[in-house]
């Protein structure tokens, strides 16, 4: 399942979803919130949560979404640095986020972090992944 707008015009991973959603019900006016948790193999009263701002998303969550809706190596980078970036309470860190974000944004052709090295470090505090981040050149 291609997402409708690349998830690089977003600044939440919500905001994300509920597009999702919204273009999902304008293909199949059928589609439900059930549906979708159902293909991201979520529990529907848990993506309602997420969605209304109650609960969050975890990475290992964030990364089974990516998955699940196809998407690539970049794309569900991005996901997981937007699940990162609303838990960061560090100032400067979430500004270094930010950048990377924007870096992102802009189409800019980077390597990026391979998904199976995220994966290692995706369970790690938002500082972590900063620091790591600077070991990989860019």
């Amino acid at each position: 399942m291609k997402t409708p707008r690349p998830i690089f015009k977003f600044t939440n991973y919500r905001s994300f979803l509920r597009d999702v959603l919204s273009w999902m019900k304008e293909r199949n006016p059928q589609f439900s919130l059930r549906a979708l948790a159902k293909k991201l193999d979520t529990p529907p009263s848990f993506l309602s949560e997420v969605l209304s701002g109650k609960k969050s998303l975890s990475l290992d969550k964030a990364l089974q979404i990516g998955r699940s809706l196809k998407m690539d190596v970049r794309e569900t980078t991005f996901l997981c640095y937007l699940v990162v970036l609303e838990s960061c309470t560090d100032p400067e860190q979430k500004e270094n986020l930010l950048l990377e974000l924007a870096a992102f944004s802009s189409n800019d052709h980077r390597k990026n972090v391979d998904l199976n090295i995220f994966e290692v470090i995706a369970s790690w505090e938002c500082i972590a992944v900063l620091e790591l981040l600077t070991i990989y050149p860019h």
